[in-house]
């Protein structure tokens, strides 16, 4: 099973950065139609066996998420 984490143990590139960001936007929207603050929801990542990692969130409607390719991302902290 892939290892869950923090969003903010991890740094993406530039571009992944901004398609998580447009998808949050629209996730805010659709949370705000149904009475829920996007600051509620936690964002995660699960690193995957191939080296990529996905970000996401899971929402009471089910989950949103992004598949970011191994080249895309990093730690930010060396890992133990």
């Amino acid at each position: 099973m892939p290892e869950e984490i923090d969003l903010d143990q991890v740094s993406v590139s530039p571009n992944m950065h901004s398609t998580w960001e447009a998808i949050t936007t629209s996730m805010a929207e659709l949370l705000h139609r149904h009475g829920i603050l996007l600051s509620e929801v936690d964002e995660k990542a699960r690193v995957e066996g191939d080296g990529s990692l996905t970000i996401f969130a899971k929402l009471p409607m089910g989950e949103v998420s992004l598949r970011v390719p191994p080249r895309e991302w990093a730690y930010r902290f060396p890992r133990n």
